[in-house]
């Protein structure tokens, strides 16, 4: 997957886990096992890799690698 069409799954992931409105987006561990729990493995495995970017990425709406 290119890496344009990755980061729009990993916002749209992000937005849903939002919209469901089960945690605060800076509790990262919950946004993480809310996120296991509903299969987003791209939003898992960023988080993981990158948290310094997953918090870039709530803050200002764009993925960063």
């Amino acid at each position: 997957m290119r890496k344009e069409e990755l980061a729009k799954k990993i916002l749209r992931q992000i937005k849903v886990i939002r919209d469901t409105g089960r945690t605060n987006m800076f509790m990262d561990f919950t946004v993480k096992r809310i996120a296991k729990e509903m299969g987003f493995t791209e939003l898992v495995k960023y988080m993981t890799e990158n948290p310094d970017g997953y918090f870039g990425t709530i803050l200002r709406g764009k993925v960063q690698f």
